[in-house]
């Protein structure tokens, strides 16, 4: 495709519509040059190729130029690629073709966004036709916009420009009018907007603006219009016209019965546009055909004439057939080696039925090799462009060429042209000498002289497969001599995350040895066991030189066996610290430690060091209790345990359990110290006491869940002061002080023998750490009094 370069909003090409006075002469043909290529056919040839080049001598932005091919050449289609009279846009052309995509000649399918808008035909102000006018309201406020709606979706994405004709009744500034497209209807949500450049009123301009987007931005089109972006007419009416919409580039002509039709979106004298007609039946009389050809400089003018159309000559057919030359046949040369040209030129000459050389007019000879891969190619002379064709010029009977190729085997060579009897030879072709291992996996073939095709199967991780070792030159045809027991040292794949080596033939220590036969070039099958999950390619080497030979594998995908267990890891050293997160990450893996892309839950549990479920207090024990996993091969979870490890000297660990399966994993063991001191707690104080008679109590001093204030795990201890108060009032409980610094001062608790002096219901005890304004308080219980002596109630009369 040729590529439009316009810059963005930009315009390239200001044309001015002005019309001529009656005084001035009027030119009588057409403007331009055409020529065609070739000028000559044998009569009732097939399968030749005509080139037409047009070129500008002026400019030709929304013009035409218009080639009436004879009746007796086949009639011009674009439709049908290997059809005769094919015709296509060829991609060297200079100047850009472009596409009508409406001519304005009618407004229906038009729609003004606002009644501010008025839309009509106008037959006076014009570029060819009926111009499509839009009338802006003093009302008007600047936003609104007429748009274009298809009834199904349009794909602009093969176009990168759209050009236009424009002309307002007052100048406009960039940016005042927009050019909208949207993939949706009525202009809503547009893909593409771009300003148009600076305008001056009353002149006629054809506009080309760059797409801004991608393709996919204008690959469904349901709307395109126009936007009055500001309010440059004011309180006043104004008038915006529109003519001859166009898409760019255009890649076919249009075809209108023999006539090949194409409308110019860029076009500066001297550019060109070439047109391809291919495939095409030459007339059977011989004679001088005319290619009419007509231009016209932009919409408004005339098509006419050229002065000069192109002529084609066909010529009466003479020769018959085609030979190899005696001592310039390809098998003249043969054998070659596959890499070489061929020693000398290979030479076609035509004769008629007669075997009599034949000279009259140009004939071009096609070349083709049965040789596969494409790797087989004709020149003009050694190590030259490759070709296709040869041509005999007009006044020879021959001509000649060399040959290439780099696939081992017997190939023909053919030449061959249209109404001719073809001529046809073999050359064979030995390989080169051996240069390369050659590594082909399940799910790949190998072809001789192109290597291996396909793509290789996916293996599992520590499942056997496969491979088989061809001994190639460097344009992988197999080297036939290579044969016998040989040793191939292997690398690539690693060890598996576990250490699990790879094994070749049964080797798994590195280097990987191996003796393998070979026949013809081929070895044995040759057994490998992957471990590791990755994409590698197998390396082999042959070092029984000099030189050394080898060869690397496509790249190969192993996969891991499935999920077996869960690794988890603390990525950080940090003291672990109850009711506060640390991060854990957990990894799904496979047998051989592979990781494995893993859906579902995983359930998380606290654990003692030998693997019994720690039960709550606190409940919860662990935050959170589970994490699920999307296709994934790691999971960072900030996990929170809440429980110390008072009363488990080995430490906690965390097991991860598939929550749908059996797969576990365990954290190594760890140590979680108390958190702040948030409270103290007293053990259940038994019911009822005795007033002044002593008794003991226990009092824990705890953080928020419960742990107690000891040096477990390197924790600081609680050993402090604290004041003990009874809710029967001062002086009713002895001691009024309890010191945790006392026998066991790491422990976190404090026992005390106290005496309450007096009885009561409900009574209740409470330590307070002033310092910190931390309390704690018992449970109730009742405290009973000695018997003093007995009292009656009132007795009546």
């Amino acid at each position: 495709m040729k590529k439009l370069k316009i810059g963005l909003a930009v315009i390239l090409g200001l044309i001015i519509s002005m019309g001529f006075p009656a005084t001035f002469a009027l030119n009588l043909y057409g403007s331009g040059t055409c020529t065609v290529t070739p000028t000559s056919v044998v009569a009732g040839s097939t399968g030749n190729n005509f080139t037409f080049t047009f070129t500008a001598s002026e400019n030709m932005d929304s013009g035409e130029i218009s080639i009436t091919v004879p009746s007796a050449f086949s009639a011009p289609q674009n439709s049908t690629p290997a059809g005769a009279g094919y015709v296509t846009i060829n991609a060297g052309s200079s100047g850009v073709a472009g596409d009508l995509l409406d001519n304005l000649n009618s407004i229906s399918g038009w729609y003004p966004s606002d009644s501010d808008l008025t839309i009509s035909s106008d037959s006076s102000v014009k570029k060819e036709g009926y111009s499509m006018r839009i009338t802006i309201d003093d009302a008007a406020s600047g936003g609104e916009y007429v748009y274009f709606n298809y009834f199904s979706s349009r794909d602009w994405s093969a176009y990168t420009a759209i050009g236009f004709w424009i002309h307002t009744s007052k100048n406009t500034s960039s940016g005042d009018i927009q050019f909208l497209l949207s993939e949706n209807a009525n202009l809503s949500s547009p893909s593409e907007t771009i300003d148009l450049p600076a305008l001056s009123a009353n002149v006629w301009y054809f506009i080309r603006l760059s797409f801004t987007g991608a393709g996919t931005t204008r690959d469904a089109v349901l709307s395109y219009g126009f936007k009055y972006n500001n309010d440059f007419f004011g309180t006043s009416t104004g008038y915006i016209r529109f003519d001859e919409i166009f898409l760019a580039p255009a890649q076919k002509p249009v075809i209108s019965g023999s006539d090949i039709k194409i409308r110019l979106f860029s076009m500066l004298i001297n550019d060109t546009i070439v047109i391809d007609y291919q495939n095409v039946t030459a007339p059977s009389s011989a004679g001088t055909y005319t290619f009419t050809t007509k231009s016209r400089s932009s919409s408004s003018a005339t098509l006419s004439t050229i002065s000069s159309s192109p002529t084609v000559t066909v010529q009466q057919q003479v020769a018959t057939k085609l030979v190899f030359t005696t001592g310039h046949a390809p098998g003249d040369f043969s054998p070659i080696t596959a890499g070489n040209w061929t020693t000398g030129y290979i030479e076609i000459q035509r004769q008629d039925s007669s075997g009599n050389p034949v000279t009259s007019g140009s004939l071009t000879v096609n070349l083709s090799t049965s040789s596969p891969y494409g790797k087989g190619k004709f020149a003009l002379a050694v190590g030259g462009d490759a070709i296709t064709s040869v041509t005999i010029p007009d006044g020879s009977s021959s001509a000649s060429f060399y040959y290439y190729d780099e696939s081992a085997g017997t190939w023909s060579i053919t030449a061959s042209a249209s109404g001719l009897t073809p001529a046809s030879d073999s050359i064979t072709v030995n390989p080169g000498p051996l240069s390369q291992m050659v590594i082909t996996l399940p799910g790949e073939t190998f072809e001789a002289g192109n290597g291996n095709t396909g793509t290789p199967d996916t293996q599992t991780a520590g499942t056997s497969f496969n491979i088989t070792v061809r001994a190639c030159d460097q344009y992988f045809n197999v080297v036939s001599t290579y044969t016998g027991n040989h040793t191939l040292t292997f690398s690539g794949p690693g060890a598996a995350p576990d250490g699990t080596n790879p094994s070749f033939d049964g080797d798994n220590t590195a280097p990987y040895q191996s003796t393998v036969n070979f026949t013809n070039g081929v070895s044995d099958t040759i057994t490998v066991i992957l471990y590791k999950a990755e994409t590698v390619a197998i390396h082999v080497e042959d070092d029984s030189g000099p030189p050394a030979y080898v060869g690397d594998s496509s790249n190969l995908t192993v996969e891991p066996t499935g999920l077996d267990h869960f690794t988890l890891i603390f990525p950080l050293t940090t003291t672990k610290i109850a009711g506060e997160s640390f991060v854990l990450e957990i990894y799904p893996e496979d047998t051989y430690d592979n990781p494995v892309k893993f859906t579902g839950t995983v359930d998380l549990i606290l654990t003692d060091s030998v693997g019994n479920a720690i039960l709550p207090p606190p409940d919860p024990l662990i935050s959170p209790s589970s994490v699920s996993f999307n296709n994934e091969t790691m999971k960072s979870v900030d996990i929170t345990v809440y429980r110390s490890n008072h009363g488990y000297g080995g430490g906690f660990m965390i097991k991860a359990e598939n929550h749908d399966g059996v797969e576990v994993g365990y954290t190594t063991a760890f140590t979680v110290r108390h958190n702040e001191l948030h409270h103290f707690r007293f053990e259940t104080i038994s019911s009822p006491q005795l007033q002044g008679i002593a008794f003991n109590i226990i009092v824990w001093a705890e953080d928020q869940w419960g742990n107690p204030m000891d040096d477990v795990a390197g924790a600081t201890p609680y050993t402090g002061t604290v004041d003990l108060t009874c809710s029967l009032g001062v002086g009713s409980v002895t001691p009024t002080t309890l010191d945790f610094n006392d026998a066991t001062p790491s422990d976190g608790e404090h026992q005390e023998s106290i005496t309450i002096n007096y009885p009561g219901t409900n009574v209740t005890l409470t330590v307070t750490d002033s310092t910190l304004g931390i309390t704690g308080t018992s449970n109730s219980f009742p405290v009973y009094g000695d018997l003093d002596h007995y009292d009656f109630d009132l007795i009546g009369p």
